[in-house]
């Protein structure tokens, strides 16, 4: 029996409205962002720009800030909770069981789930209601922008939320992300599974493990050498959460192919790739016996000279960063 969830316990869900307020959602966001102090209204889109009669909350007294957000959003007893808001997009995206539902439609559930599942006590209570299997049902949508923003639902859920990775493993996560990933064509879906990956990697033993044991160091060994734009980076920053906890042997490590895609991403101009590169190389010349690989990568102190080389047009702080890894390399290495 599903467990109740746990922000939500006391929450009564019965007679949940079945239409939202009648709102454009893109200038309601607008609002907000402004209303927030997130965003200034000299920067804003022309498009979205309102009316410039509107008065801003923040001009307004207490009493009548507080009449205008119970016209907005109801009184506070009466309004529903995120968890609420949640169960509503799940319903929604029930009504498509026989397909009635337009690919616009599901997309925009699928957002506003998305939206929520930014909040950590929703994402992990995904399970409670059966969300999680709506989501990987889209994954294999015929869509691939379907495709995208489900996956994605995933990838942000499992980012620094310990609950959700430690249910999502025990759902067997970890086996219907790769199973998604063979059976996926579009890199761009791809690029949020790698991602997902690597939130379950980040500071979590059980995630690596079970990362390892379904083959994501071969995974590794195919996606690194192509150097594909939108997995690439994602693909580095698994490898360093890897290497970080020692979960790697060395010879995995030079299976990696460190000789073929190690030279380009230190002369490239992005500064997290070199970033990324060099912390790799750097827990790389920590393990025992992997010193020698490093050194055996071609040109390797002329690159490490270009990584921080000024002509990249870095900021100098993070440049100085980098310049400390690169002396922290050179002098693990043997000298000529």
């Amino acid at each position: 029996m599903a467990e109740e969830p746990e922000e939500e316990k006391e929450v009564k869900t019965e007679g949940i409205p079945d239409e939202c307020l009648n709102v454009d959602p893109n200038r309601l966001f607008n609002w907000v962002m402004k209303e927030t102090g997130n965003i200034s209204y000299n920067n804003m889109p022309e498009e979205l720009e309102d009316d410039p009669n509107v008065t801003r909350l923040i001009d307004l007294d207490e009493e009548e800030r507080e009449k205008w957000m119970n016209v907005l959003f109801g009184r506070p007893e009466d309004r529903i909770s995120d968890f609420q808001r949640l169960k509503l997009c799940v319903a929604g995206l029930l009504k498509d069981s026989e397909g009635n539902l337009k690919n616009e439609e599901i997309d925009g559930l699928l957002q506003n789930m998305h939206f929520l599942c930014e909040m950590p006590h929703i994402a992990r209570n995904v399970f409670n209601i059966g969300a999680e299997e709506l989501i990987v049902k889209y994954c294999k949508h015929e869509s691939e922008e379907i495709r995208e923003h489900s996956a994605w639902i995933f990838h942000t859920c499992s980012g620094n939320n310990l609950v959700f990775k430690q249910r999502f493993l025990e759902a067997g996560g970890m086996e219907i992300i790769f199973e998604l990933i063979k059976n996926e064509e579009s890199w761009i879906v791809k690029k949020k599974y790698i991602g997902t990956l690597c939130n379950l990697c980040r500071q979590f033993p059980p995630g690596i493990q079970s990362f390892i044991d379904h083959g994501g160091v071969e995974l590794l060994q195919k996606w690194l050498p192509l150097q594909n734009k939108q997995t690439f980076g994602k693909c580095i920053r698994t490898l360093v959460e890897l290497l970080h906890s020692n979960a790697l042997t060395e010879e995995q490590i030079n299976s990696l192919g460190l000789n073929i895609w190690v030279p380009d991403c230190l002369q490239s101009p992005k500064l997290e790739l070199r970033s990324n590169t060099l912390e790799v190389l750097q827990l790389c010349c920590t393990s025992s016996g992997c010193v020698e690989l490093v050194q055996k990568i071609p040109n390797i102190e002329f690159n490490l000279n270009i990584s921080v080389s000024t002509e990249h047009g870095d900021d100098p702080e993070l440049l100085e960063e980098l310049n400390s890894l690169v002396e922290e390399i050179k002098n693990k290495l043997p000298s000529n």
